[in-house]
């Protein structure tokens, strides 16, 4: 009691695709693939034997365009080259079966859902000794202090007032109108920080770390 269904040959220039009646690509070659067939089960729905002949395939590479390799997004539908998809050595065609655009979609929708938990995270990986060996490392390179310099001029366009309140301390400092103190926290060599930046003279001095963890739990509240 086993249907035997023959696969369908579909010829296109350059292209030859070997396709189930249940429309799942099976194969992609160069050559007729006359033997080819699958063998359903008449019990199962259409929907089980789209997955089982999913199997076969890397989730629908659908075809060759030009030189590119075509592959179907599961999730917008789109048919888009192969390198649209990131590479994952967990898939049969090592890549994933969902695009770059709807992957990074996704990645941000989760975040904004669960922003204090990924947060955490993120402060957790940070923080791992070869990450910040490799933060270093790369700071000294061409590329690194090109991608610091966007940095900076990015966060001078977005905060204004941070960096002019920057320059008044900076002056205040060369002309003796304020006094740098020591770290509030831990004595160590401080520098300015501003609770509010409307008033650019009002600072606590903190050191490097503790001005970071200032703003971090800033960063937390909002």
């Amino acid at each position: 009691n086993i249907l035997t269904r023959k696969v369908s040959i579909v010829t296109q220039p350059k292209l030859l695709l070997t396709r189930c009646r249940c429309s799942a690509v099976v194969r992609i070659g160069s050559k007729a693939l006359d033997a080819m067939s699958m063998q359903h089960r008449p019990e199962e729905t259409r929907q089980n034997v789209r997955q089982r002949c999913l199997i076969w395939t890397h989730i629908y590479p659908f075809g060759l365009k030009g030189d590119a390799m075509m592959k179907k997004c599961f999730k917008c539908l789109r048919i888009l080259s192969i390198d649209e998809f990131y590479k994952h050595s967990a898939m049969s065609d090592g890549r994933l079966n969902k695009c770059k655009d709807c992957t990074k979609k996704d990645a941000t929708e989760h975040r904004l859902k669960n922003l204090s938990r990924v947060r955490q995270y993120d402060k957790l990986r940070g923080a791992m000794p070869h990450r910040v060996a490799a933060r270093k490392e790369y700071k000294q390179t061409a590329q690194g202090k090109r991608a610091h310099a966007r940095a900076i001029k990015k966060q001078r366009e977005l905060h204004p007032e941070r960096y002019k309140a920057r320059n008044i301390v900076n002056n205040a400092l060369r002309d003796g109108r304020l006094k740098q103190f020591p770290c509030f926290e831990c004595g160590k060599i401080a520098e300015a920080h501003h609770p509010d930046y409307s008033r650019p003279l009002s600072v606590v001095w903190l050191c490097s770390k503790h001005h970071k963890e200032a703003h971090s739990m800033v960063k937390d509240a909002a």
